[in-house]
């Protein structure tokens, strides 16, 4: 995403709040935005270690999830402002 320097997701989940798409990139273990309308990627503040989120998907409250990849299957939630994960499960 974002050309040849853009971001690397494993991949994306869509909102229905705001209309864009949210990953969490493995360049730099951030959660990024997309615009969809032209690509644009904003990286959310935090980083964290968590290497490889393997899907990520919004309740219906609007707030956003995600599993860690084959490390260890927990799951967390992101803060959709500041991009902090916290664990909900293990």
């Amino acid at each position: 995403i974002g050309g040849t320097t853009g971001a690397r997701v494993s991949d994306i989940a869509l909102t229905n709040d705001d209309s864009f798409l949210y990953g969490f990139t493995r360049n730099t273990n951030q959660v990024v935005q997309i615009d969809p309308a032209d690509g644009a990627v904003v990286a959310l503040p935090a980083t964290s270690s968590l290497g490889t989120i393997g899907g990520m998907w919004f309740n219906s409250y609007g707030e956003l999830f995600g599993r860690r990849g084959t490390v260890d299957g927990s799951y967390y939630q992101f803060d959709l402002v500041s991009g902090a994960a916290t664990v909900v499960s293990e």
